[in-house]
């Protein structure tokens, strides 16, 4: 049996959306994208939202839009995707990595005031996996240090906190739809706000910079008119085809959340006594979505040596599911410890030790809505037969030493 990590949901709703721009003759951004924004704006209850071309591009718009330049400091969670990051080092701002909470894998408020200084002006909060970071909390904190709050929601559409969707409690969200997220448009990515000044600054950025109108469209009316650009931009438009996947994907979203919900409830019952694994959770009020199933290896822990042997337990349990037929990945990177950011910043593995334990522990399980009950049963089955091997060998060589 082989187990895909992912797989994105395709039927007949896909054709023929697609089929309708391919018959229409107009498939870079055009009436798809605007639709698929206006439907993506009643799903997350937002003002407004504009399409791109990657989530990667949403987050450096988002960091141009608010001004991040030279001087300026932006607190980043250092267990995230690089592009979190990138964001801001494309603007010439400093990355400020905070570490995250090892029970969340999410940005630790905590520790933010110890990184809160006069230059910092913006904090970013990376919804990771599908759980939301404690958004209420990191908004009264961005509020009472005058800052601002973007929130990267690349993993957490349909994720919520108190009824309130992810992505929409800071001053911009910006979402993924690259094919692990819960729906795809192949590449391409969505911003939200509330501010009119930001829709009309983003839509013009991303189109290279074009003057638009306080309805946000171009500015050329007649025939014989090129338009006018206001501003240097880019090309981070997303196009028609990719938005005619975006419309029905979106249209399938309640019951794609709702498969990824039995599957992970499924992992949770199956593999909750094996005393060494650590399961995702859901606080209260808080919404999961489970854009991955990712589980820790032992307990995060600032014990070199003991990290080291819960690093080493990982890797052996994810060759024995490799040999078995089930993909596995660790959760995602700790930023901090990327070779241009070491090098830059003069970071070490320990300057966010629960961020290195997540990246060095973790294991992401298969998880889409395609996985059938006897999938999710086989991979229950090969984690624990994997487990047992593992640890009977580590209990056994310990009681010999």
């Amino acid at each position: 049996m082989n187990i895909a990590l992912s797989k994105p949901l395709f039927d007949n709703e896909e054709l023929s959306e697609i089929e309708k721009v391919l018959e229409s003759g107009w498939v870079m951004q055009g009436p798809k994208v605007a639709e698929f924004e206006q439907e993506f704006s009643r799903v997350v209850n937002s003002d407004w939202s504009v399409a791109v071309s990657s989530c990667s591009t949403a987050l450096h718009l988002a960091m141009k839009a608010i001004g991040i330049g030279k001087g300026d400091e932006v607190i980043v969670p250092a267990l995230t995707w690089i592009a979190t990051a990138a964001a801001v080092e494309e603007c010439e701002g400093t990355v400020v990595f905070c570490d995250i909470d090892p029970a969340t894998f999410n940005i630790d408020p905590n520790c933010l005031d110890r990184l809160i200084n006069p230059r910092t002006k913006a904090i970013v909060a990376v919804n990771l996996f599908g759980l939301a970071a404690d958004l209420p909390k990191l908004v009264q904190i961005a509020q009472a240090n005058d800052l601002i709050l973007i929130e990267d929601a690349a993993c957490s559409l349909g994720a919520t906190v108190n009824e309130k969707a992810s992505g929409t409690f800071g001053r911009l969200g910006c979402f993924s739809f690259h094919p692990r997220k819960s729906i795809t448009t192949g590449e391409g990515g969505m911003i939200v706000g509330a501010s009119l000044d930001d829709e009309l600054l983003l839509r013009s950025l991303r189109s290279h910079g074009v003057k638009t109108s306080p309805k946000g469209t171009a500015t050329s009316a007649q025939p014989y008119d090129l338009g006018d650009f206001d501003k240097l931009g880019y090309n981070y438009r997303l196009t028609d085809l990719q938005a005619a996947l975006g419309i029905a994907q979106l249209r399938k979203l309640e019951r794609i959340l709702q498969r990824r919900r039995e599957i992970a409830r499924a992992y949770d019952s199956g593999l909750s006594d094996l005393e060494l694994l650590r399961l995702p959770t859901e606080p209260e009020g808080f919404v999961h979505t489970y854009q991955s199933y990712v589980m820790m290896v032992g307990a995060s822990t600032h014990d070199r040596n003991g990290a080291e042997k819960m690093h080493d337990c990982r890797n052996r349990i994810m060759i024995d599911l490799k040999q078995a037929g089930v993909a596995t990945r660790p959760g995602t990177h700790a930023v901090h410890t990327l070779e241009y950011f070491e090098k830059k910043y003069g970071l070490s593995q320990w300057s966010a030790p629960n961020a290195n334990a997540a990246m060095n522990q973790s294991i992401a399980l298969p998880l889409h809505p395609l996985l059938t009950t006897s999938e999710v049963e086989y991979v229950i089955h090969s984690v624990r037969k994997a487990y047992d091997a593992v640890f009977s060998v580590r209990n056994a060589s310990a009681t010999v030493a």
